[in-house]
């Protein structure tokens, strides 16, 4: 009986380390986006670095433009051992850009 449930604690661990990652993943991509976009690079330019980090099956929002540019970074994430439940993950950046910095 312990074996058994031990081996369903560590896919449990094991599922919740995959979700961190994937958090991560999304953080480091929103955050590359917007610096992508605060130094005056084009939105496709912004989509692609938030790409290279997300993973190809995230959803990418760029906001250009004005005093600050936004990024939302949305990804899907399927849950092991509870069937087919999804979870969204998602991330958010904000960056100003130089040129409303003045200098």
């Amino acid at each position: 009986m312990l074996l058994p449930t031990l081996a369903v604690l560590l896919a449990f661990a094991l599922g919740a380390g995959g979700l961190g990652i994937t958090q991560i993943q999304l953080e480091e991509g929103a955050r590359a986006a917007a610096r992508e976009l605060a130094r005056g690079e084009s939105a496709p330019s912004a989509s692609a670095a938030a790409r290279r980090h997300a993973g190809g099956q995230a959803r990418i929002t760029v906001e250009p433009g004005g005093e600050y540019s936004r990024v939302s970074i949305a990804r899907d994430v399927r849950i092991p051992l509870i069937g087919s439940h999804v979870v969204t993950l998602s991330a958010d950046a904000e960056a100003r850009t130089e040129a409303a910095r003045g200098g």
